[in-house]
């Protein structure tokens, strides 16, 4: 095909196309608007900020099931056996670490007083397949590492009379 013949083509495409509407520059216009900084970065860190907690888990917990217990192991390096809260239920155990800040600032010539006091409790709950027995349980607490020992209950046997 000749050049002449293409170019008049073109030159013909670019006539029949209709003039943009305004509805599409307001929409390319919002578009760009989110896309660049510094709104972008802002809408990033928002997202980021919203991830984070669901993502972040507070402390690491490792469960061992032999045919008699289960063995639930968590590390828990720098943190105060007084820190540590287990509750026991039918299924599952749940370990709670508190951690609590308290900052006191006073200032006499000024006669004012203030206490802050920040209080966070982070908590793991673990859930078995089998019940087991709460009021045996046992927990120990050794160089940061705790080891709580649960007995699985396995019900009663009974036994069919003759």
């Amino acid at each position: 095909m000749p050049e002449d013949e293409v170019q008049k083509k073109n030159n013909q495409r670019k006539q029949e196309r209709l003039p943009a509407e305004p509805l599409d520059t307001v929409i390319r216009s919002f578009n760009d608007f989110f896309q660049y900084p510094p709104v972008r970065g802002f809408l990033q860190s928002i997202d980021e900020f919203f991830q984070m907690p669901f993502s972040a888990v507070p402390f690491h917990a490792d469960v061992e099931e032999t045919p008699d217990e289960y063995v639930v192991t968590a590390k828990l390096p720098g943190v105060d056996r007084e820190r540590i809260q287990i509750g026991i239920f039918r299924d599952r155990v749940v370990i709670a670490v508190e951690n609590r800040e308290e900052l006191t600032e006073s200032d006499e010539t000024a006669g004012s007083f203030r206490r802050r006091v920040t209080k966070k409790l982070d908590s793991r709950s673990i859930s078995f397949p089998k019940a087991v027995l709460e009021h045996k349980a046992k927990a120990t607490f050794r160089n940061g590492l705790l080891t709580i020992r649960l007995p699985i209950d396995k019900g009663k046997q009974l036994r069919i009379e003759p």
